[in-house]
């Protein structure tokens, strides 16, 4: 750990390795929504979710919009307790608040507005998104990129895609990325957002994440890098904003590549073979072979790295995303595979009258396996011999002027006009408004929709995951641009389970069963017309190693809030499949995403038991890190470690079990008697 000055140098280095400007439906929509670019954030207007739900309290938490981040230091140094937001993209509203002020009123608010003077007693949020500028810098000798926080993945996988220098001449990616790319990058990293991969993990894990900056309780900013603070670093990768303030990420990059992408239409019984396929494997494999993403590659069937599965319960479908990657260890040629594909072409058609490319515009590229063997990069090749470079053209103009045009028109947007005013002092909290929640859609909460909305699915499923051979940023799936303002009006819950692989195969034999019964199928068309209770497609997903090795499930419940917040019974019973049947939890219990729907109600959730010692270990970095619970947030029925003895138990590398009478068993004041049935919860 190491404490880094509050300002970076007043003076950026050269455009090609740091570009800073001071001036950015689910699948039912995919089908319906227009094209264009994505729609700009909210930046701090208030405290709740991107569609006005789960709000704070605005009668005692306060939001600071900071313009800096020495702002965000002083913020943190002068407010008792602390809380980061970021694009609002979270359903867990607990996990998101700051806790209020403990033995303290809420600071009064004037009746004009103006900014509230920081006291002892004040609880506060912190708007990152009001960060200016905001900063992105690669560094392609050792493949990796700094990035602000605050920007949105969507933007970064842009501002990578566009970075084309002479050794990467299709552009740099994220080794995965997760299907839904609005939430800014520190909230994707510490909620351990995913997408789909075997070998790379989550955003938080080894391969993806290499070092932070953070806000510590103090207000001073650290930077952690496994080297220097292995454990505190593990903890901070999935931290949920319990340790500090993220304010800076390092990130691995990769070349863009070609990659095949493959759709193919599964009977729910095919796709149970499948995961019966998977389990089989794990099991033979063992834990220990699953924990290291060599091991894991072995292990497991070969198709299953990269494959994702769209499951359109209506239609009694799956559809199964497969990939093919030009820099896979064997491959042959990508047929199929055009020159207008790439970033060098598709990016600079009119370069070559410039002079900075010089090849003909109708070169094919051949890549073969010998152009894949090894750890060389693949490149495009046109026929008769490699690119020609301008001499001393490392980032290209071209190239340069559109990152110029994303970092100045979307990553570094103005805020917008006549939004909420800032004080002169950024530091000091502001009161705001509790939004007007969004209309309900009848349109979603008829049971006579669920035939068409399923349909409409189908239609987007074919369109964004259709077969096609092109960059990895493109190939990947990922949520379009143009939905995101739709998304913000619809009002729809986002749930995300997981389960080990060991039971992946029986567990699915549960959801199907609950979903159809017997009749897995759908051989007996009356079964075909009764409603599933899903308007979109859920998302399947394999991602590993991080601490264990997990497969994700993503559901939506559009029903409830559009239906007059009337429980979903169908989607309920599929929760409780994946929460609570035996052939689900025989591994151990179900984990959530820290972001989303479907916890527990108050004091249900025990961490002990979800995470065993790994939860005692993050009490003990959180005892290190943030001793008075600076960064403490609205759930203290989840952050527990009650009547375990964190003072004496903790060691240099987390909990340590072996000291007698260090056991991770943590009293929770909730009876499980008490608590409701699987899926625990009772909101929805």
């Amino acid at each position: 750990m190491a404490e880094i000055p509050p300002f970076r140098p007043a003076q950026p280095p050269p455009a090609r390795t740091r570009a800073v400007a001071a001036a950015g439906a689910l699948l039912f929509l995919l089908a319906v929504a227009a094209t264009g670019a994505r729609a700009s954030v909210l930046h701090g207007v208030d405290l709740s979710n991107f569609q006005n739900e789960f709000p704070c309290d605005n009668a005692s938490v306060l939001i600071i919009r900071p313009h800096t981040v020495l702002d965000v230091q002083r913020a943190v140094a002068s407010h008792a307790t602390v809380m980061a937001s970021g694009a609002g993209h979270s359903w867990n509203q607990p996990f998101f608040c700051a806790a209020p002020p403990a033995n303290a009123s809420a600071p009064a608010r004037p009746p004009s507005g103006a900014a509230v003077i920081p006291t002892p007693g004040s609880s506060v949020n912190i708007a990152l998104t009001t960060l200016r500028p905001l900063a992105i810098e690669v560094n392609a000798s050792d493949s990796s990129v700094w990035v602000d926080a605050a920007v949105i993945t969507a933007d970064l996988l842009q501002f990578l895609a566009d970075f084309v220098t002479e050794d990467a001449p299709a552009g740099w990616t994220l080794p995965a990325f997760p299907w839904f790319v609005f939430q800014t990058v520190g909230g994707a990293v510490a909620t351990g957002s995913h997408g789909s991969s075997l070998a790379a993990g989550s955003l938080s894990s080894r391969q993806q994440l290499l070092a932070l900056e953070v806000v510590a309780a103090d207000g001073s900013l650290r930077r952690y890098t496994p080297e220097e603070e292995p454990f505190l670093f593990r903890a901070l990768r999935v931290s949920v904003g319990r340790l500090g303030v993220i304010t800076r990420l390092k990130m691995r990059i990769e070349r863009e590549v070609p990659v095949r992408r493959t759709l193919t239409r599964l009977a729910p019984s095919a796709f149970l073979a499948r995961m019966r396929e998977l389990q089989a494997a794990a099991r033979a494999a063992g834990p220990a072979a699953l924990m290291t993403p060599n091991g894991t590659v072995a292990a497991l069937p070969a198709w299953a790295n990269d494959t994702e599965w769209f499951w359109v319960p209506q239609k009694y479908e799956f559809y199964q995303v497969a990939f093919s990657r030009a820099d896979a260890p064997g491959a042959g040629a990508v047929s199929g595979f055009v020159p207008d594909n790439t970033t060098v072409f598709s990016r600079k058609g009119d370069m070559l009258a410039l002079g900075e490319l010089e090849f003909p515009a109708t070169a094919v590229a051949n890549l073969t396996a010998g152009a894949t063997a090894g750890a060389q990069p693949v490149v495009v090749v046109p026929p008769g011999g490699p690119l020609n470079f301008t001499a001393g053209a490392r980032l290209y103009a071209r190239s340069a002027e559109g990152l110029r045009r994303l970092v100045a028109g979307e990553i570094n947007a103005p805020l917008p006009a006549g939004g909420p005013p800032r004080p002169v002092d950024a530091a000091q909290g502001q009161p705001w408004a509790e939004p007007a929640p969004n209309r309900p859609s009848l349109f979603y909460a008829a049971s006579n929709m669920a035939e068409g909305t399923n349909e409409i699915t189908r239609i987007g499923i074919r369109d964004v995951a259709g077969n096609a051979t092109v960059e990895s940023t493109a190939a990947y799936i990922k949520q379009p641009n143009a939905t995101l303002a739709q998304l913000r009006r619809t009002p729809y819950d986002q749930y995300e389970v997981s389960m080990p692989l060991a039971v992946v195969g029986d567990c699915f034999a549960a959801v199907l069963e609950s979903a159809y019964g017997a009749d897995i199928d759908g051989a007996d068309a009356a079964n075909r017309t009764v409603d599933k209770g899903f308007r979109t497609a859920p998302l399947i997903r394999l991602v590993g190693p991080d601490d264990g090795l997990l497969l994700y499930i993503n559901l939506e419940d559009y029903i409830f809030y559009n239906s007059g917040r009337r429980p979903n019974a169908r989607f309920r019973a599929i929760m409780a499949a994946l929460t609570g049947d035996p052939r689900c939890t025989s591994s151990g219990p179900i984990r959530l995403h820290w972001g989303k729907a479907g916890w527990p109600d108050a004091g249900c959730w025990r961490g002990d038991e979800q995470y065993g010692i790994n939860w005692c270990s993050f009490g003990c970095a959180a005892r290190t890190l943030d001793p008075q619970g600076k960064f403490r947030d609205s759930a203290p029925d989840r952050w527990t470690w009650a009547g375990v003895d964190l003072e004496r138990c903790c060691g240099p590398n987390g909990f340590d079990a072996q000291r007698e009478g260090c056991a991770c068993t943590v009293r929770h004041e909730r009876p499980r008697d008490k608590c409701p049935p699987p899926p625990f919860y009772t909101s929805r």
